[in-house]
């Protein structure tokens, strides 16, 4: 369920699944920023990191946090992403749609903290979301479970999407009489109305994820 501190754009839908994804830019900043969270990373280890104020250069081992040499690490900014599924789309009131708040944007200058809110596909009625995981330590996939029941130790190393999407207006002489059940559905949903709907998935190989 949606549970930020930030409050939802029209609130969130019932049921469907919020999705946190925390990583490291693709590139190196230019600058280092007070303002911002970095990731400082080693081939075998990284650690998080905010910059003293003042202290802007990548390439100074005392911008760094201790025991990181520019030689043999890099800096990344922190990108934070949150996707959750609001009631009503920006341009159609009553319609679905997929939004996404982000903390921080690569291509922006520093936001300081701030979250920004923006839609990413109107229509997206649902998301259901399922992680794949390693229960027994020998990095291949074992069993999916729901994002609140990790087997203890367990490694998410996939991570399937589910996405339900829903036609801008209803279909005169269309009934959708379809049984919808997928992620963790306990129980088929029949909508029984007149929108045209589709659902669509993928799953995602978590190539670094950690326990």
């Amino acid at each position: 369920s949606y549970g930020l501190a930030c409050a939802a754009t029209g609130g969130a839908v019932a049921g469907a699944d919020t999705l946190v994804i925390r990583r490291a830019a693709d590139g190196p900043p230019a600058t280092l920023d007070p303002q911002r969270i970095h990731v400082q990373s080693t081939r075998t280890q990284a650690t998080l990191f905010v910059p003293q104020s003042g202290c802007t250069s990548p390439a100074s081992v005392s911008c760094l946090p201790a025991g990181y040499s520019p030689t043999t690490s890099q800096s990344r900014l922190l990108l934070v992403r949150a996707y959750y599924v609001s009631p009503t789309a920006t341009q159609h009131a009553g319609l679905p749609a997929l939004r996404r708040k982000s903390l921080g944007n690569v291509n922006s200058a520093s936001v300081g903290g701030a979250m920004n809110d923006e839609e990413i596909v109107a229509g997206v009625e649902d998301m259901q979301v399922r992680f794949g995981v390693d229960t027994d330590g020998d990095a291949n996939l074992d069993a999916y479970v729901e994002p609140g029941s990790l087997p203890a130790a367990a490694r998410i190393v996939a991570a399937t999407i589910w996405l339900r999407l829903r036609a801008e207006d209803p279909e005169p002489g269309h009934v959708d009489g379809a049984h919808y059940r997928y992620g963790g559905m306990a129980s088929d949903w029949v909508p029984g109305d007149a929108y045209r709907r589709i659902v669509v998935s993928r799953t995602v190989q978590l190539r670094n994820a950690q326990p």
